[in-house]
């Protein structure tokens, strides 16, 4: 009788043992990656800044959830960052940001054309306006809005160079772009020719403004400038 008991208490130490073990594998082989970390998108390979971002770029990683960049995007929310275009280089295996993309929407349209919108039209507008920004137009004052329209060059006051920051870059977030190449003379926009001509009938006087009323010959006396106002992005 008492090796009976012996014997059973054994194949219970036993079956604990082989219990536990099988525990501890499941933890560290499944139960800890899907219970503890987070899967989040990496670059499969070196992506360069101005590329596009395609599938084979991405590949799926679990990690602690201390060690989550900001705004890190998840595998289900891929289509944050596919087809969007890279900021800056992100080396192979490093995380994925929203903030590390930009959406590709900086094209001309059908019966577009890039129109120059001299300094002298100008009221005031942001120093930090780059090539790509959609500024809005208002009257001087803010007292009406005109349009909105794409930025396609932002150039300095020599007529000829193209302003960005310091560092080169035209596309960091708004509020990071503390220092400039040179002081801004003038921008072109993407428009139509519909909407220039009514742009520059408004910045030349050749129409009256803001319910304004007078004599058909006071028309061409009125010069109004325009208050540009830079959008940030996600608005």
């Amino acid at each position: 009788m008492r090796q009976k008991r012996s014997r059973i208490r054994v194949i219970i130490a036993a079956a604990l043992l082989l219990f536990g073990v099988s525990g501890s594998v499941f933890w560290e082989a499944y139960g800890r990656e899907h219970i503890t970390y987070t899967a989040a998108l990496v670059a499969a390979k070196d992506i360069k800044k101005g590329e596009i971002v395609t599938g084979p770029m991405l590949a799926e990683r679990a990690f602690a959830a201390e060690t989550l960049v900001r705004w890190s995007v998840a595998p289900d929310r891929a289509g944050a960052v596919l087809g969007h275009v890279a900021r800056h280089d992100i080396p192979a295996n490093a995380q994925i940001s929203d903030s590390y993309v930009y959406q590709d929407d900086f094209y001309i349209g059908e019966g577009e054309s890039l129109f120059t919108v001299p300094s002298e039209w100008i009221d005031g507008f942001s120093s930090t306006v780059r090539r790509g920004d959609d500024v809005e137009f208002w009257l001087a004052g803010a007292a009406a809005k005109i349009g909105e329209w794409k930025v396609a060059f932002v150039k300095a006051r020599d007529g000829v160079t193209e302003v960005t920051n310091l560092d080169g870059r035209l596309y960091t977030d708004e509020i990071e772009r503390e220092f400039t190449s040179a002081q801004i003379g003038h921008i072109e926009i993407i428009c139509d020719i519909e909407d220039y001509k009514r742009l520059y009938r408004i910045a030349t006087g050749e129409i009256l403004l803001a319910g304004e009323t007078g004599p058909e010959d006071l028309k061409t006396d009125i010069r109004q400038k325009f208050l540009i106002v830079q959008k940030v992005r996600g608005e």
